[in-house]
C-alpha cells in the first residue's frame, strides 16, 4: 500500500487533525526561522553602560578608563584581517579595535547594527575604542 493510500485510509476526523497539526508545525518552524538571531563575540556588552559616540568622544582616553558601551552601524572594516572597524551613530563615528579581544568582524556584514563594549584609549596618534565584546 502506498503512503497516499495509507493517508486516505485514515478516518476523515483524524485526517483533519493530522493535516492541521502538520500545518501548525510548518508555521512554527517558519516563525522560528524568522526570529532575529543574536551573535556575541567576546564579552557580552553591558547595556547599562550605553552612551552615544558623541559622549564617548568627550571622555578622556586612558588605559584605566571605565568600560563603556556604544551602538551604531559598521561603516568600514579592516580589509586585511577585520581586526578593526569604524562605527557610526547619529552623534559621530569612532574606530573600534577588536584585536585585543581576540575576535574579528570578518563575518559581520557592513551596515550591521552592533553594540560594542570597551575602553576609550590612546593608540599611537589615534584614539580608539578597544573592544572587549560585541553583539549584533
Amino acid at each position: 500500500m502506498t503512503k497516499f493510500a495509507e493517508f486516505r485510509g485514515i478516518m476523515p476526523r483524524h485526517r483533519a487533525l493530522f493535516t492541521g497539526g502538520a500545518f501548525l508545525l510548518g508555521i512554527i518552524a517558519l516563525l522560528a526561522g524568522c526570529a532575529p538571531s543574536t551573535h556575541v563575540m567576546g564579552a557580552i556588552p553591558d547595556e547599562k553602560r550605553l552612551i552615544s559616540i558623541g559622549a564617548l568622544r568627550a571622555l578622556t582616553p586612558s588605559a584605566a578608563s571605565p568600560l563603556v558601551t556604544v551602538r551604531g552601524k559598521i561603516i568600514v572594516k579592516c580589509p586585511v584581517a577585520a581586526c578593526w572597524f569604524r562605527l557610526r551613530d547619529k552623534t559621530g563615528e569612532v574606530k573600534v579595535d577588536v584585536k585585543g579581544a581576540y575576535f574579528t568582524v570578518t563575518e559581520t556584514p557592513l551596515g550591521s547594527e552592533v553594540t560594542v563594549s570597551g575602553r576609550w584609549v590612546k593608540s599611537g596618534e589615534d584614539t580608539i575604542l578597544a573592544a572587549t565584546g560585541l553583539r549584533y
